[in-house]
């Protein structure tokens, strides 16, 4: 009798850490270039970019934290991280100070996949996540500081009515909202 051996990989089984700036000169293009399970990890310094995440569960990590890596937008417009795909997906933000986007556009826009923001320092910004298409956020051990506006259509957290919001270990301070205080549903 023969013996038939099989082994099967998922995508996670092929990970990669895709390492911004040492292999990829920008975030954006480290984010393209990975697939589902990867794993951007970014170096300190001051990014100044705007992020398109389409149909991939990925994790986008700074590798020394929130206090020497930073996405500053210096008032530019446009959204930082545009993030879109099915509900089974999910981008995880880890570690970075993300500042000084433009009062009327958001910090991050979600349609579909959920959302995680985990050990964030989010500072003097115009508006901070839109979610729709049945997006859900996880906001875990960040600040949240001077967000929002008061100028337009806004909130620093927009969901939809199929929105599940988590809120942890996070701290909200001087927060504003058109549609009202940290989150309208």
């Amino acid at each position: 009798a023969g013996v038939l051996s099989c082994t099967c990989f998922t995508s996670d089984a092929f990970a990669t850490d895709r390492l911004v700036p040492s292999q990829y000169s920008t975030i954006n293009s480290a984010i393209s270039a990975a697939v589902t399970g990867d794993t951007v990890i970014v170096a300190p310094g001051i990014y100044n970019e705007q992020m398109s995440i389409d149909s991939k569960s990925i994790t986008i990590r700074s590798s020394g934290g929130p206090g020497v890596t930073k996405i500053d937008r210096s008032f530019a417009s446009g959204t930082i991280f545009s993030i879109s795909g099915a509900t089974t997906h999910t981008v995880t933000i880890e570690g970075f100070t993300i500042t000084r986007w433009e009062a009327q556009a958001w910090m991050s826009t979600s349609n579909g996949p959920t959302v995680v923001m985990r050990n964030d320092r989010c500072l003097q910004g115009g508006s901070g996540v839109q979610l729709s298409g049945g997006a859900d956020l996880t906001v875990e051990d960040n600040d949240w500081i001077l967000i929002g506006t008061t100028s337009w259509n806004s909130s620093p957290i927009i969901g939809s009515s199929d929105s599940a919001i988590t809120l942890r270990g996070s701290t909200f301070q001087g927060l504003r909202g058109y549609q009202g205080g940290v989150v309208y549903a």
